[in-house]
């Protein structure tokens, strides 16, 4: 499929897809675009995988948020934690094979968002954004509360 089909159909049917193989450039572009399906950049964990090597215990992956440094906000506690935090949970499934550690850390941050702790990027109207610590710290706690 070409890029310029691909983004229309990802962002009109974004269920259709599951996994997109493509050059950096390209999946640079749509990434971005997807991101607003999630309503931030911030949302986005991603991974690039390594060959299966036959050894069931391992497998090599990059993984990392879909975006980049942002060093306009370092230091100021405004970046999104979440798609780091979700990189870290998709090397637990599919590198370490933890389901289970992967899956908790999932329902952890899902919890985090359900109440409402969130960084401004997603913030609503009328809300006020926690910083990157109190959103950290918050998936954090929901994901020790789960496991004790």
């Amino acid at each position: 499929m070409l890029v310029d089909a691909c983004a229309m159909h990802l962002l009109r049917r974004p269920a259709d897809f599951d996994v997109i193989v493509t050059e950096n450039m390209f999946g640079d572009i749509l990434t971005d675009e997807a991101s607003m399906l999630a309503g931030s950049m911030g949302m986005l964990p991603s991974a690039s995988l390594g060959p299966e090597t036959g050894n069931p215990k391992s497998r090599s992956g990059l993984y990392e948020p879909i975006h980049g440094s942002a060093p306009d906000i370092a230091g100021q506690g405004k970046a999104n934690p979440l798609a780091m935090i979700l990189s870290m949970a998709m090397m637990l499934r599919h590198s370490l094979f933890l389901e289970d550690a992967a899956r908790a850390v999932e329902v952890a941050v899902e919890a985090t968002l359900t109440d409402g702790i969130i960084t401004g990027d997603i913030v609503r109207p009328g809300q006020t954004p926690a910083t990157t610590r109190q959103v950290g710290e918050a998936v954090l706690t929901r994901l020790v509360n789960q496991t004790a």
